[in-house]
């Protein structure tokens, strides 16, 4: 019996053996002799950065508003008696736009006019009473003119803001007046490129809702001494003659400043620089292999789809990966495509 055990026992290592043998075989086979290890690589596109001097066009918008647009608000108490021009009248610099109750100041003014007459005529009235009377006058002119407010520029009539047989305190805005013939776009621009702008260059400003009708010539009216609290940018004006095309406050137009060429540097689409382990950076081909340089890139805010980097940040005629960045590792073999 024990013989027969140990005869069961080598059968049956012995075919454990065969099999094993024969996978190892089917194994070797299938991968060939020749081939060895598979070559980890990957397939990529290249580019050659060169430095270039890169002009362009900044493209802000923002809402047109009138170069001049005052409220002129009631000075002194009383009622609103007339409003002699109506909206949408033009008017010009001096007009009354408003009538307010003005018994008693027209009273006040004529009494005012006799008593400093009088103390002009009499022959020795002393040199203080006539003083005080033409103080008085002057006082009692510039009361009655308070009732008849007048516009301080030429422009239209935009809007009333009282109506006729309101009782109105000091301060109530009465009427609105606007001069639509210059244009004003404010346009917000950031810090590394507003000392870039040029103010005496035209600067077209485009209105989409007009087309072409609606293109106007603006120069830089005036540029902020500091940035604004919130954006960090500083504000522009641009100012514009309305012209003849339809445009007018509250438009929604664009800026188109021109920037000239700065210096030389690299500008590199953004799908280019990678991020690695934090870090940007990009991929060199260099002798079949891919090289990780981490690099300091800065924004182009006139072309948002580039980085821009210094003269010093990569080496001199470089090839750098454009695509193909799956599985791509600093040192793997890269075979760069045609």
């Amino acid at each position: 019996m024990a013989a027969s055990g140990n005869l069961r026992a080598g059968v049956a290592a012995a075919v454990i053996l065969a099999v094993a043998g024969l996978v190892l075989l089917q194994d070797c086979g299938g991968r060939g002799e020749s081939q060895g290890p598979r070559a980890v690589h990957a397939r990529v596109e290249v580019a050659r950065p060169r430095l270039r001097r890169l002009a362009g066009e900044l493209v802000a918008g923002g809402f047109l508003r009138a170069r001049s647009d005052i409220r002129i608000s009631a000075e002194r108490p009383g009622r609103v008696l007339s409003l002699p021009l109506a909206e949408g009248a033009a008017v010009h610099a001096g007009d009354v736009v408003a009538r307010l109750d003005d018994v008693a100041a027209l009273a006040d003014l004529e009494y005012a006019r006799i008593a400093a007459r009088e103390a002009a005529l009499a022959p020795m009235a002393p040199a203080a009473d006539l003083a005080r009377a033409v103080e008085r006058l002057r006082l009692a002119e510039h009361a009655f003119d308070q009732c008849r407010p007048r516009s301080p520029i030429d422009g239209v009539v935009e809007l009333h803001h009282v109506d006729p047989g309101e009782y109105v305190l000091p301060g109530t805005p009465l009427v609105e007046i606007l001069d639509p013939r210059t244009l004003v776009l404010d346009a917000d621009v950031d810090a590394e490129i507003v000392g870039r702008l040029d103010r005496d260059a035209p600067v077209p400003v485009t209105i989409a809702a007009l087309g072409k009708a609606g293109a106007l010539r603006g120069r830089i009216r005036r540029i902020a001494s500091r940035a604004q609290p919130k954006t960090r940018r500083f504000r522009v004006e641009v100012a514009a003659p309305a012209g003849s095309g339809g445009a007018r406050p509250g438009m929604h137009a664009e800026a188109h400043f021109p920037l000239p060429a700065e210096k030389p540097a690299f500008y590199l689409q953004k799908s280019v620089v990678r991020r690695l382990r934090g870090q940007r950076g990009v991929f060199l081909v260099e002798a079949g292999r891919a090289r990780w340089l981490p690099v300091e890139v800065a924004e182009v805010a006139f072309r948002p789809e580039l980085w821009r980097l210094d003269p010093e940040a990569l080496p001199a005629e470089c090839v750098v990966v454009a695509s193909g960045f799956s599985g791509l590792r600093d040192g793997m073999a890269v075979e760069a495509a045609p």
